[in-house]
């Protein structure tokens, strides 16, 4: 089944935030989790991991720590 990825915009306080939501199939009743960035922010790598866990079946976020530049 094909990967579906949705960004999410959300913050907190004045921090503009964007993640992204990476999941497999059409329900998206299952188990999750957060994958959370190094150091260099919401980069390639981080995203790449969502992907290989969404692909495991679970739904997945990508979060964001930094924000917006």
């Amino acid at each position: 089944m094909k990967l579906k990825e949705e960004a999410i915009d959300y913050g907190g306080g004045d921090a503009e935030l964007s993640g992204l939501l990476v999941w497999e199939g059409n329900d998206l009743a299952r188990p999750g989790i957060v994958v959370v960035h190094g150091g260099a922010g919401l980069d390639d790598h981080a995203k790449g991991r969502a992907r290989q866990f969404a692909e495991l079946g679970l739904l997945v976020f990508a979060c964001d720590m930094y924000g917006r530049a």
